[in-house]
């Protein structure tokens, strides 16, 4: 009777551990797609000059949005560029995570 209690409780453990392997890759799938679809608009935008670079920084484990980092060009005002990629990115990511700096130093 031991026996059978011992597999139960390990096929219980078994399952959640291929519950939580299966969230994860469904995790790393949705923010691979996010990933791909931030960057593509950020590079269309700094091939046409608008900003020099940018940095998107994930949280670990997390659906969360990402916080984007963006170097902005000297001519153009700091608010300019934040509403600019805020508006490009609004259903991505919001614009509190958002945030706009002159120097690769605050990279």
């Amino acid at each position: 009777m031991a026996d059978a209690t011992e597999q139960s409780r390990s096929g219980r453990v078994d399952a959640r551990n291929l519950n939580e392997g299966a969230r994860r890759v469904r995790v790393l799938q949705m923010r691979k797609a996010r990933h791909i679809d931030i960057s593509n608009r950020l590079e269309v935008t700094k091939q046409l000059g608008l900003l020099e670079d940018y940095r998107i920084d994930w949280r670990e484990k997390s659906l969360c949005a990402p916080r984007v980092t963006v170097i902005a060009h000297q001519a153009t005002p700091r608010q300019v560029t934040k509403n600019y990629v805020a508006i490009l990115l609004e259903k991505l990511v919001p614009a509190r995570e958002i945030v706009v700096t002159r120097t690769l130093k605050n990279l």
